[in-house]
Parts: C-alpha cells; structure tokens; sequence
C-alpha cells in the first residue's frame, strides 16, 4: 500500500493535520480507482485548510505547488 505522504510534500519538518492527510488519501484513492490516474500521479498538494462558507456550509481549500496549478485546473472539473 502505497501512504497518503506521497501525495503530501510539507517544507522542513512541519507535520501534517489530519485533514491534510485525509486529502492527499483522497488523491491517492482517485488516481487509483479513476480514469484519472495519469493526470494525478505527478500532482501532490503542500496543504489543505477547511473554511466556512455561506448557507452553513464547509469547502476544502487545497494548497498545491505553482508549478502544478495548470495541472490542477485541468482535471478541477472532473471532481
């Protein structure tokens, strides 16, 4: 089984939350078990952050590498 850090990359020796890895297990899963896997095996985020929004309601705000956030737009739409 391949862990969810891969999917993961924090700077120094900063430890990731719980949401973070969830996220990145997430990823892990969708290019595993999606017609997306090739578009995801070289994305990875660098953070995740859950915020309030309107109507009560919660959005998951990923962080991901500049480099990768063409990459990321491209495939956005099939979440």
């Amino acid at each position: 089984m391949i862990p969810a850090t891969t999917k993961l990359i924090k700077q120094g020796d900063q430890k990731p939350s719980e949401l973070e890895t969830q996220v990145a297990q997430t990823l892990l899963d969708l290019e595993a078990t999606s017609d997306l896997k090739a578009q995801l095996r070289e994305l990875h985020i660098t953070g995740a952050r859950e915020v309030d929004i309107a109507g009560g309601k919660k959005a998951v705000i990923m962080f991901v590498p500049v480099p990768q956030l063409r990459s990321f737009q491209k495939i956005q739409s099939s979440f």
